[in-house]
């Protein structure tokens, strides 16, 4: 799935096709047990969302996963 992702991300212009890809990428990355790499691929999704104003469900998606990421690294101040 996440090389999936990766190719999607790489290969597509679509906005949302591109943020479905870092979904994939921060729920591979938290099964992999690496939070630090989803809460890259979160900002990274949530900076997309924010200049192309993306519509709130995806939006509300990227930051229910960048706090639960934030909560995984015991970042209790930015998880909120």
């Amino acid at each position: 799935a996440q090389t999936f992702a990766q190719q999607s991300l790489a290969g597509s212009d679509d906005t949302s096709v591109k943020i479905y890809a870092l979904l994939v990428m921060i729920g591979a990355s938290a099964a992999a047990n690496d939070a630090h790499t989803a809460v890259v691929h979160a900002e990274q999704g949530l900076a997309l969302s924010e200049a192309h104003g993306h519509d709130i469900v995806l939006r509300t998606y990227l930051l229910a996963a960048l706090a639960l990421s934030r909560l995984a690294l015991g970042d209790l101040d930015q998880a909120e």
